[in-house]
């Protein structure tokens, strides 16, 4: 990770400027992609969040990002995905992005215990661990 985007999650404060013009920029978006789906003929009724709540996740985003260690954030595709989906307005993909990392997670650390540790920890009695 550059040191740049490191300094962007220790200083969230410091970074309000971006966050502030990107909800101009998140508007935009909006109404361009909008306008593009009603001309192919697609529903736009309720597909994305109010730009309102996506700048509410751009602005505490880096805050909780900031909980992570740059191994963390740097081995962490999903939470990438997640933020891009929920910046574009499609908080259902975004909890869906979350997920994958939550269960990709998981995998990791269960690939990093002994099977027999989960099975002590599943059922006290050896007799039904098997």
């Amino acid at each position: 990770m550059s040191s740049d985007a490191q300094q962007n999650l220790t200083a969230p404060t410091e970074r309000k400027d971006l966050v502030t013009s990107a909800r101009t920029d998140l508007v935009a978006f909006e109404e361009f992609m909008l306008s593009v789906l009603d001309e192919w003929g697609l529903p736009t009724n309720n597909i994305v969040v109010s730009a309102g709540d996506r700048h509410v996740l751009l602005k505490n985003t880096p805050g909780i990002l900031g909980e992570l260690d740059a191994k963390q954030l740097a081995t962490s595709p999903y939470v990438s995905k997640m933020i891009l989906a929920g910046a574009a307005g499609l908080f259902d993909a975004a909890l869906s992005y979350l997920w994958d990392e939550t269960i990709t997670q998981l995998r990791d650390r269960v690939a990093d215990f002994d099977v027999a540790y989960f099975f002590d920890l599943a059922e006290a009695d050896p007799a039904r661990q098997r």
